[in-house]
């Protein structure tokens, strides 16, 4: 997993990335939000929001123990 953050959005890992930190969802189902690129992450959470580049096939064994019961791709505010 690589958490170091480009220098330009063009320098962006061709992974999945997930953010960091996020807030509770206050629901019954847990999920984590996923994006494709790191400008999408950007666009939707702010250039401040930590992230981690995770790739496909190891995102499952990664949110192992999350209490994630679902992964969201690209989500739109």
């Amino acid at each position: 997993m690589d958490s170091a953050q480009p220098k330009s959005l063009e320098d962006a890992p061709d992974a999945p990335v997930v953010p960091t930190k996020e807030a509770g969802s206050g629901g019954t189902t847990l999920g984590t939000l996923a994006f494709f690129t790191v400008a999408a992450l950007v666009d939707a959470m702010g250039g401040e929001q930590s992230w981690v580049a995770i790739p496909s096939d190891k995102l499952e064994g990664a949110l192992e123990g999350s209490g994630a019961q679902a992964v969201l791709l690209d989500p739109q505010p």
